[in-house]
């Protein structure tokens, strides 16, 4: 029985690993691809001090983005997508990976005081001392993985309800 997210990525890397998984039309990903880069960016979080908490993602469309949010669950972590188009009081109040393309974004939350918090680019979190990570830190993942349960939160939607402050909404991996 299949009770991790993960799972599903994983059976299907092994069924079909050369098969498109996400595509803009231009740019792709298989299925291979994905696992890769999504366990390398698991691996980069726990490097950087993450463990079991919400990660807030601003990027664009792309197959990256997909990586990035099952990266976050291979960490152990929960992610929540935001939308960039989001009022910058709001988005200061949950942001935490970006892509290049939202990068001025990002900076210039932190440049007004609005975000306090750690900003980390993609292609940082896909680096170590300032070179591509082509490995993944089996170990951590492993111990991450047999931590994990069924009912673990694999991302938040947040909703302003009646106050304007953003409140979360978790789904989890039965979910």
């Amino acid at each position: 029985m299949l009770t991790n997210i993960l799972q599903y990525l994983e059976n299907t890397v092994r069924e079909v690993p050369d098969k498109l998984a996400f595509s803009t039309g231009t740019e792709g990903l298989s299925f291979s691809e994905l696992h890769t880069h999504a366990r390398t960016v698991g691996s980069g979080l726990p490097r950087r001090g993450y463990n079991a908490e919400p990660v807030a993602v601003l990027m664009d469309k792309h197959p990256h983005t997909l990586a990035t949010f099952f990266g976050i669950i291979y960490a152990g972590c929960f992610y929540a997508a935001l939308d960039g188009d989001m009022p910058p009081a709001r988005m200061g109040l949950i942001l935490d990976i970006f892509d290049k393309k939202n990068e001025k974004t990002a900076r210039k939350l932190v440049d007004e005081g609005i975000f306090k918090g750690e900003l980390l680019l993609w292609t940082d979190l896909c680096a170590d001392e300032g070179r591509e990570v082509t490995s993944t830190d089996e170990v951590a993942l492993a111990t991450v993985r047999n931590r994990q349960i069924d009912t673990d939160p694999i991302y938040v939607v947040f909703t302003s309800g009646s106050t304007g402050v953003p409140k979360g909404v978790a789904a989890c991996h039965r979910s």
